[in-house]
């Protein structure tokens, strides 16, 4: 178990090294025009993640839409009708008890993972 509790360790310390120091670019992002219909359109090149905020959310502002741009696993950058911007971050959660390890899924509806 303190093999596995130092790896866990290792796993956040190297999410928080990630989100304080990569730059991230963004190939698409995803409007959201209603509780079940979305469209992703695609950037007309990869774009740094500061100028894919900026550039959706003219976008959005101009079209009255929302959506978000995501970074896989890692965050996703929420953007509403009015232009604010938000972010949320999946960093790595897990609760260790006796003799499980449980994962907790990114998003709500993911499912569980155990390790035994």
């Amino acid at each position: 178990m303190t093999i596995l509790k130092h790896h866990l360790t290792q796993d956040m310390d190297e999410f928080v090294n990630f989100k304080d120091h990569h730059t991230l670019h963004a190939s698409c992002a995803t409007i959201h025009y209603s509780s079940f219909l979305y469209r992703t359109f695609r950037f007309p090149e990869p774009l740094l993640e500061a100028e894919a905020i900026e550039f959706t959310r003219k976008y959005f502002l101009k079209e009255n839409l929302r959506g978000f741009i995501k970074f896989s696993g890692f965050k996703i950058i929420w953007i509403d009708h009015h232009g604010t911007v938000r972010t949320s971050y999946y960093p790595p959660d897990y609760k260790i008890t006796k003799s499980w390890l449980m994962v907790k899924p990114i998003v709500p509806m993911g499912g569980k993972v155990y390790l035994r």
